[in-house]
């Protein structure tokens, strides 16, 4: 198993070689979305809803299949989000729900400001930053596997609970990612759903060699 900063100039070699696949994928998953910014906000919720994750693992679907050294068309877009949409959406309004619990506990500080409340809104926002690293891997085993999306999620919180330090490291560099392309503006529809997916392809792999490794050293004690 490497290490995370092995990772990451891997996540930026495959980045830099699949550029021009990247931009295509990301705006393939970036257009059908940008209508929700653009309605009143209760109908662009429930685009988003509906769309946004759909759309992010879809371009995580084509991608991995280029990664993978697999014929790449940029259809494959199409044929993940028809794949995935299902499980897809239902992941996306579970993460909706738990963001929904945190922004309404800190709206609820706004409004009383006490510390009671102010106690509940920072336990909910520390209990949803473990629900998200808990769902690290839950696309890319999604994908990867083709299981269900209750095996998927299951699955990625043993992984959580197995390598914490790999993943809350994982974790911040996305973030600090996402800040990033933020800031730019445009780097968004661009890049975002591509890199990514890259990055997230990369960090699931290489969390396999681990387990691959340690069956491998089982097999040979034996003998």
């Amino acid at each position: 198993m490497n290490s995370l900063s092995r990772v990451l100039k891997k996540s930026g070699h495959d980045i830099f070689e699949n550029i021009v696949e990247i931009l295509e994928i990301s705006l393939m998953a970036s257009i059908p979305i940008l209508p929700a910014f653009f309605v009143v906000l209760p109908i662009g919720i429930v685009y988003l809803l509906l769309l946004a994750m759909p759309c992010f693992i879809a371009a995580f679907y084509a991608l991995r299949q280029r990664i993978d050294r697999k014929p790449f068309k940029c259809k494959l877009f199409f044929k993940g989000f028809k794949k995935y949409y299902l499980r897809s959406m239902a992941y996306g309004l579970i993460i909706a729900l738990f963001l929904l619990i945190v922004i309404s506990s800190w709206w609820y500080y706004l409004k009383v400001k006490t510390m009671v409340s102010f106690t509940i809104a920072m336990f909910q926002s520390y209990f949803f930053i473990m629900i998200f690293a808990s769902q690290m891997y839950t696309v890319s085993i999604l994908v990867t596997e083709d299981i269900s999306l209750f095996k998927s999620i299951n699955s990625s919180i043993k992984l959580f609970l197995d390598n914490p330090g790999y993943t809350m490291g994982t974790l911040i560099q996305i973030l600090a990612l996402s800040v990033l392309l933020i800031l730019t503006v445009v780097s968004v529809p661009l890049l975002f759903a591509g890199m990514v997916s890259i990055f997230s392809i990369n960090i699931y792999d290489n969390l396999l060699l681990k387990y691959k490794e340690e069956r491998e050293e089982q097999l040979i004690s034996q003998e």
